[in-house]
């Protein structure tokens, strides 16, 4: 889960500001000249699918989370049932 929020945040706080200013820089460039269109489209898509992106983080993370109690707790059942079988043989060996 830790490195979960370790890629989450290199995505969003440089990835995504990477990815924003070379759609600035190509945007530049189409006002000088006109006739390229390449970027105008991607850098509406880049600015507006954010929510998106930290949606599917979230989920990923709610889901690794969930795993993660599951394996917990089915440890702490494997060491109960080992004390309490330790309990039973000591009280079947008195």
């Amino acid at each position: 889960m830790i490195a979960w929020g370790a890629i989450y945040c290199l995505y969003m706080f440089y990835y995504n500001r990477l990815l924003s200013g070379a759609a600035d820089a190509i945007l530049d460039l189409e006002k000088q000249f006109p006739s390229f269109q390449l970027s105008t489209k991607t850098a509406v898509a880049i600015r507006n699918s954010t929510k998106g992106r930290k949606w599917f983080y979230l989920i990923v993370f709610i889901r690794l989370g969930i795993i993660s109690i599951f394996l917990w707790l089915s440890d702490i059942l494997k060491i109960v049932d080992y004390l309490l079988t330790i309990a039973a043989l000591e009280i079947a060996n008195e």
